[in-house]
């Protein structure tokens, strides 16, 4: 399915494929705006399959481990994963819930100005997602 697709070039740090196109980009990376956007319904987040969404989910968490606040790819990671936490079958299965609340927690209580945005969206995912923690 095309989602593997979407999986492999996140996975493997790919550089992003619109890249080679001499244009303004609207976000940091098309693969991740594009997941996120998928994301952003009910519906088309029903295009992936739990074990694909495992496997991101588990993506994202690397990711905001690894980034350093107010970087703008971590700031778009933490916001895919509010999308999969509002929008997927996420209640299922509550792949990685541990580790997940551990992060968040740790970015809520991060004191740099730069992650400000990261913050706020902490917060909301554990103010409306608490359920899954």
């Amino acid at each position: 399915m095309a989602t593997e697709l979407e999986i492999q070039i996140m996975n493997r740090k790919v550089e992003d494929p619109t890249a080679l196109f001499q244009y303004p980009r609207s976000s940091p990376d098309a693969v991740l705006k594009f997941v996120t956007d998928i994301f952003s319904s009910q519906d088309t987040s029903e295009f992936f399959y739990t074990s694909d969404m495992k496997i991101l989910i588990e993506i994202v968490l690397r990711q905001l481990t690894d980034l350093s606040p107010g970087t703008g790819m971590r700031t778009e990671y933490i916001s895919l994963l509010h999308q999969i936490l509002l929008n997927s079958n996420y209640s299922e299965h509550k792949h990685q819930a541990s580790e997940l609340l551990t992060c968040l927690t740790r970015i809520r209580k991060e004191e740099e100005k730069e992650g400000e945005q990261d913050r706020l969206i902490a917060q909301e995912i554990l103010k409306h997602a608490s359920k899954y923690f």
